[in-house]
């Protein structure tokens, strides 16, 4: 996946007033993929090792990279992912017709597997949005971000929590309280290849529980006096998704079940979210 990433952003459209560079953080122990990216070391890439488990440190160590090299812009993306030829032009394009300071959130595609359920195709994709929505968050699989966002308002990922997940979007939630535009770009796209290990019911079952973990997160710190209230809101939600699941279930229809029961999940995790409840979703590694 690293490779094809790599080899992605080397057939990049440039802008002719821009230069860019590609910094990889490898988050393991011990450095395994050096080797790989010092092949393209005369290329603009430039490897980096983050031996301290977790993606809030591999993020951290990628925005100081990025601006001890002087970056007036970090765009992140994730290693499952591979860039689109004209994604540079659009996001860069689209962040040129904004207020200065404005975080341009892109597309992320994704690339399932040949076997994969058609009832699960669409728990895998993305809202899709038009270009230039208001946002009250952003995600690191695919954004433009000013590096005033870290050097003005000195704004880091969240290393509490290594494993949990939801940093970023914790992170862009402060920035939008600082009155930091966040603004979605449908034209800047790029792929996302899910691994086989991810096509189960367990994998998405864990995952709309984690997002709404992260939600209750968030609305636990923005209305702290009203967390039992909201979490009795959405057990009452739970109980009602599940129900509605178990139903479809029985009436075999497969999409509508899938669909009930992780809306429920989601649910239950924005119950619980504002009490300080987390699940180490990302201990795992998934994908070649």
């Amino acid at each position: 996946m690293l490779r094809k990433l790599i080899d992605s952003y080397l057939q990049l459209e440039i802008p002719e007033d821009i230069s860019v560079s590609l910094e990889v953080i490898e988050n393991d122990t011990a450095p395994g993929c050096k080797e790989l990216v010092s092949q393209y070391a005369n290329q603009s890439v430039r490897y980096f090792h983050e031996p301290r488990l977790g993606i809030p440190f591999a993020r951290n160590r990628s925005v100081q990279a990025a601006l001890n090299n002087g970056a007036d812009f970090i765009a992140f993306v994730d290693d499952d992912e591979w860039f689109t030829k004209s994604w540079l032009t659009a996001i860069w394009g689209f962040y040129r017709s904004q207020p200065e300071g404005t975080v341009v959130q892109g597309a992320v595609t994704s690339i399932l597997p040949a076997n994969t359920p058609e009832h699960l195709h669409t728990f895998f994709q993305r809202k899709e949005l038009d270009t230039g929505s208001k946002l009250h968050m952003c995600r690191t699989n695919n954004v433009l971000v000013p590096a005033s966002v870290f050097t003005i308002y000195k704004l880091r990922f969240d290393e509490s929590r290594p494993f949990a997940g939801g940093t970023d979007s914790k992170l862009f939630r402060e920035a939008a309280s600082l009155n930091v535009p966040l603004v979605y770009c449908a034209e800047a796209i790029v792929n996302e290849d899910v691994p086989p290990a991810r096509i189960s019911y367990h994998w998405l079952t864990k995952r709309y529980f984690r997002i709404g973990l992260t939600l209750g997160e968030h609305q636990g710190l923005v209305n702290p006096g009203s967390k039992a209230a909201h979490t009795i809101k959405r057990m009452a939600s739970f109980v009602k998704y599940t129900l509605k699941s178990a139903l479809y279930l029985a009436l075999n229809k497969k999409q509508k079940h899938m669909k009930s029961w992780l809306k429920g999940c989601q649910k239950l995790g924005e119950g619980l979210g504002p009490w300080g409840v987390k699940v180490d979703s990302y201990r795992d590694v998934q994908g070649n």
